[in-house]
């Protein structure tokens, strides 16, 4: 059975900088990825661990060509 899976969505930070973030990856054809986090704290400090989270993540799920599950992916 195919079907069609549509993802839409809005982030409206409380502050200019913070530490919320989220990021979506199409794995394999019929898998998908959506990575949701949160520093703690607001400001420079929090905006800095986001920002390199957020980079691993996109660098592991666009390198990575074996199938794992989430656990095993985010322990990488």
């Amino acid at each position: 059975e195919k079907s069609n899976f549509r993802l839409n969505s809005i982030f409206v930070p409380t502050s200019e900088c913070g530490g919320d973030w989220w990021t979506y990856h199409q794995a394999a054809e019929h898998r998908h990825c959506i990575v949701i986090g949160d520093a703690v704290g607001h400001g420079l400090s929090a905006a800095l661990v986001t920002a390199v989270s957020y980079a691993v993540t996109g660098t592991i799920l666009t390198t990575t060509r074996e199938e794992m599950p989430p656990k095993d992916l985010m322990q990488r």
